[in-house]
């Protein structure tokens, strides 16, 4: 047993290597190093001498009893519990296990080999993660999702990719979430405002990718891009080790800004100290996949692949698309039980047909259970194609069906537009219009990869100006639409087509200015005339709010048209006619005529014809950023 003295002169010895460390450091300035303000999540854009605070909320995420608000307390404090004695009970509650990203940063930058740290073997991480089996970092796009209003833009995901497992899979690899803290059967109004005003906690959390592949691709029904990163060793340590250290650490949510998408760029600069970020009060998903594309790190593309996993619904569309008319037929017939899969004509086809259609039997009715929340009649049909599939040969290579793979999100045009252009008023002559959105993508935009058939834009503001005057011509809070179609024709494939828009627009074209604050949204149906023509009908209800306090109401419905005859031309017709309920005003017929040409990322030409109370053509260059 050892001594009080030696006690008491070992602790000496420790407090002198610490103290040798924190001079060290205090001579290196790593307080306010970048990476040690990232590791604490402090806002790298103030000054030293700015109050300043750490985004993390959670008092067991900081040592010293100032950390939260002090970056140098909270260093001392770190190099400090390094140097603190244990058992190995207690092993994985010691700091170098708790903050092991610290640790190794601080190891990196200061002479640890001058003192007789002992390296403590954090056992509950090593259990969690294998550091030798990662290859590489991916980080994942599941595409929009518009029954979640967290998700209309696309969620971001973070995934190891293990050596140990055959590439292109990767089921067992580790994954990683960042998201609210939300009750169940939340309200989505109540969700939305919350979300807004940072009313719900936010946090990290880790799962094995198997159950993302189920819930995105087969639940949600979205496809997910793969990003795979090209990082260096170190870069690829420093973001897991960091993911450990945050497991239990909670933030403030915000949904426009420090969401998702900001949170898990904040994790990428922490290995490549650089800015992914945004500076802009918003922050969305594609974004941030843009720019990791711009990127590169050691002289290389940071982007090193782009994979493709389709969702269910895809994988059944893109099966169903690849039978032959006879076969397609079949399937229909079987689906509306005009035929049994025990009849002759099923039957005499070749084993080869068979099989590709009772593949497309079982997609199909994965979906169908999906979409009627677990209906059992569609168990029963899933596993009776399953059955008769089992009874045939394996296809063979030449005769499996490949999936096409379509454009990936970020080969569409960027979210943000600047608009600038030239009008013609019958009653008014001629004004000039400046417009700015700040996301995401229209129906006759260049929307690749993204919401097929969808409009959802946000803050989507049109000023106008002539020598008289400056007036506000339209603003949308959110335009909201999807036709919802159907590509097969089978029951349960596509359901109503829905819109909603709130803002302010002009009520009469023939006065300048005179905006009204409206809510606009309907139910219709949309169908294909084939794959780049698109007919529909809607009718909206309105309400328009004037100034007097008199509230306008009525119905439109509508009858449109969506084409692209060809690629780099799109376009939208639309008829409509107001009818108010207050038969004191009249009824109003609006026509719509919008061209869009153009094929890049940055920029496209727009033509337009809109009749309502007066004729107005316009003509614009659109900026995309």
């Amino acid at each position: 047993m050892a001594s009080p003295i030696s006690l008491q002169g070992k602790e000496m010895v420790v407090d002198a290597m610490v103290n040798q460390l924190i001079q060290d450091a205090e001579k290196l300035k790593l307080s306010y190093h970048p990476t040690w303000l990232r590791l604490l999540h402090f806002d790298l854009d103030k000054k030293q001498s700015d109050t300043t605070e750490s985004d993390v909320i959670s008092p067991s995420f900081f040592i010293s009893h100032h950390g939260q608000l002090d970056p140098h307390a909270e260093l001392n404090a770190t190099l400090n519990s390094f140097f603190e004695t244990g058992t190995n009970q207690d092993s994985d509650n010691h700091s170098q296990c708790r903050f092991i990203a610290r640790f190794n940063w601080l190891k990196s930058q200061l002479n640890f080999s001058k003192t007789d740290l002992t390296r403590v073997v954090c056992k509950r991480f090593n259990q969690w993660l294998r550091v030798e089996n990662i290859e590489s970092l991916s980080l994942i796009m599941a595409t929009g999702y518009l029954e979640n209003p967290a998700s209309f833009y696309g969620h971001p995901l973070l995934k190891t990719n293990d050596n140990q497992y055959v590439k292109g899979a990767g089921l067992m690899d580790l994954s990683f979430n960042f998201g609210a803290i939300v009750p169940q059967n939340e309200n989505g109004l109540v969700y939305v405002i919350r979300g807004l005003f940072g009313g719900y906690e936010a946090g990290f959390s880790d799962t094995l990718f198997y159950r993302q592949n189920h819930m995105y691709l087969e639940n949600e029904l979205r496809d997910l891009w793969v990003y795979e990163m090209n990082l260096e060793r170190e870069q690829q340590l420093i973001i897991v080790y960091h993911l450990w250290e945050l497991m239990e650490a909670k933030f403030e949510y915000y949904f426009l800004k420090e969401n998702c998408a900001f949170k898990m760029a904040e994790l990428l600069e922490l290995a490549l100290n650089d800015k992914v970020t945004s500076d802009l009060p918003w922050s969305i998903p594609i974004n941030v996949f843009n720019r990791l594309l711009e990127m590169t790190n050691n002289e290389r593309p940071l982007i090193k692949e782009i994979r493709f996993i389709p969702s269910r619904q895809r994988r059944f569309y893109q099966k169903m698309h690849q039978l032959t008319e006879s076969e397609r037929d079949i399937v229909s017939m079987v689906v509306n039980q005009e035929l049994s899969l025990k009849s002759e004509r099923f039957l005499k086809l070749s084993e080869k047909s068979r099989a590709i259609i009772l593949e497309t039997f079982m997609d199909y009715y994965k979906f169908r259970l999906v979409k009627s929340n677990g209906d059992p009649r569609f168990i029963q049909k899933r596993l009776e194609a399953l059955n008769l599939r089992s009874r045939l040969p394996v296809t063979a290579p030449e005769d499996t069906i490949t999936l096409k793979r379509p454009s990936p999100p970020t080969s569409g045009t960027f979210p943000g537009l600047f608009r600038i252009g030239a009008v013609s008023n019958r009653d008014l002559g001629g004004t000039i219009e400046i417009g700015i959105r700040t996301s995401y993508l229209d129906l006759i935009g260049n929307g690749n990869g993204q919401l097929e058939n969808a409009n959802l834009t946000t803050a989507d503001g049109w000023i106008r100006f002539n020598e008289e005057k400056v007036f506000l011509h339209r603003l949308d809070l959110i335009n909201l639409q999807n036709y919802n179609l159907s590509k097969t024709g089978l029951p349960g494939d596509g359901g109503l087509a829905w819109r909603f828009r709130m803002g302010w627009e002009r009520e009469d074209l023939r006065v300048l200015g005179n905006s009204v604050f409206h809510l606009t949204g309907g139910i219709g149906k949309g169908f294909y005339l084939n794959k780049n023509h698109i007919l529909y009908t809607m009718i909206d209800g309105f309400s328009r709010f004037y100034k007097t306090t008199y509230v306008s109401t009525g119905a439109i419905p509508s009858l449109g048209y969506l084409s692209e005859p060809i690629t780099g031309w799109k376009f939208l017709m639309e008829w409509g006619s107001e009818l108010p309920f207050d038969r004191s005003e009249p009824d109003l017929n609006t026509y719509r005529f919008e061209n869009r040409f153009g094929t890049s990322q940055y920029w496209d030409i727009r033509l337009s014809y809109l009749k309502r109370q007066t004729d107005e053509i316009s003509t614009s260059i659109n900026f995309f950023w």
